[in-house]
């Protein structure tokens, strides 16, 4: 592996999940923020959304709702080069088309600010 890890969100959806192989067959090693969803852990999420459990892919259990994302502050590196805040439900619909609204739109973008704000606390 090469280089400083990459910081990934929703690496146990579709489109995070996609990202992280594509980062791990690059050869750079991956953080994956996930959150614990029911009784099954962030890492077995993880795991099982890549089927298996590549190396250099270290899964950390944290929730981007929580303040502090509900970590301890030490609990990530602050010497990432790269962040994909990929977690959330990406089939929002705009207000006015069919009908929809912006609030699963407006959680997304607070979760990044979330994760922009507790990353720029431990750098």
């Amino acid at each position: 592996m090469t280089g400083p890890a990459v910081l990934v969100t929703g690496a146990s959806g579709f489109i995070g999940r996609a990202r992280v192989r594509r980062l791990l067959g690059a050869g750079r090693p991956v953080v994956a923020l996930a959150r614990r969803r029911n009784s099954v852990s962030a890492a077995a999420r993880v795991r099982a959304a890549l089927g298996g459990a590549p190396r250099h892919l270290e899964v950390v259990e944290a929730d981007l709702e929580a303040p502090d994302l509900g970590l301890d502050p030490t609990a990530l590196d602050p010497g990432f080069t790269a962040a994909y805040a990929l977690a959330g439900n990406v089939l929002y619909e705009v207000p006015g088309f069919l009908g929809g609204d912006v609030k699963e739109a407006e959680a997304m973008f607070r979760k990044g600010r979330r994760l922009l704000d507790a990353l720029g606390e431990r750098s």
